[in-house]
């Protein structure tokens, strides 16, 4: 099986991979270091030619491997250049992208029940939330564990926080992603 990817001539299976994945961690290093302004560290270069020559070899027809790399770099734009026209359709139906992923992270958040434990005692829960620090001397002063002193678990269910009708209207349970067009802080 030809690698038809790179058409250089190279089985799949003869590719270096291990060169492959050196070759992807110095491009996005050197891209990276290209955006502070200072001079590209040369080792880096030598590095990453060398290791595109074990991909790409001489007779492939390439005098230099990242001429290659370059223009398949350009037609991912180009394919990404398209995608972008269906993001303008989307505007033109009447919400942006941006309305649609915060009414899908609205529907499915990634974090569906926060909870945390906080430490009360009969000395401290009267001011444990204006001066948290007295649970830390507490348990400096004498362990975990100490007795009177109870840990209580707070949670906050953001799922039904982001479903509440009373917030969202009465189709709280359904996808509407223009209801997120007319939010103002």
């Amino acid at each position: 099986m030809q690698f038809s990817l790179l058409n250089v001539g190279e089985d799949v299976e003869e590719l270096d991979y291990s060169s492959l994945a050196i070759v992807t961690a110095l491009i996005n290093d050197l891209w990276t270091l290209s955006k502070s302004g200072a001079p590209l560290p040369s080792d880096l270069q030598q590095q990453l030619h060398d290791h595109l020559r074990r991909l790409i070899p001489v007779g492939a027809g390439f005098e230099n491997p990242i001429d290659f790399v370059v223009p398949t770099w350009e037609t991912m734009w180009r394919a990404d250049s398209l995608e972008a026209r269906q993001f303008v359709t989307v505007r033109s139906q009447g919400f942006s992208v941006r309305d649609f992923v915060e009414e899908v992270m609205r529907l499915h958040p990634p974090v569906k029940h926060i909870s945390r434990v906080h430490t009360l005692s009969p000395l401290n829960s009267w001011v444990s939330t204006a001066f948290g620090a007295l649970d830390h001397i507490r348990l400096w002063l004498y362990g975990a564990g100490t007795k009177g002193i109870e840990d209580v678990r707070s949670s906050a269910d953001v799922e039904a926080a982001l479903r509440t009708e009373t917030i969202w209207s009465g189709d709280a349970h359904a996808f509407n992603p223009r209801r997120h067009q007319s939010v103002s802080l």
